[in-house]
């Protein structure tokens, strides 16, 4: 794993949503309901989830600190 995030070049890595596009069809299809509620809300669903995703891609980009992870995994 060190080798791994030694390597990644964090500048270069892009911002999109690209890594989550799939989530809220998931959360959509796996959620314990019954397919009738389910058709009434996806759309909302959906959405609700691929916004709520920009947060958790905005506070990783200002937390994550990569040189701080690599050097404790050093120790």
């Amino acid at each position: 794993m060190r080798a791994r995030l030694a390597a990644c070049d964090w500048g270069a890595v892009e911002d999109g949503e690209g890594p989550f596009v799939d989530s809220p069809g998931a959360l959509v299809r796996w959620a314990p309901i019954i397919d009738e509620l389910k058709a009434l809300d996806e759309g909302i669903v959906k959405n609700s989830v691929r916004f709520r995703w920009h947060e958790v891609r905005r506070d990783l980009r200002h937390g994550l600190d990569a040189e701080a992870v690599l050097a404790r995994g050093e120790q």
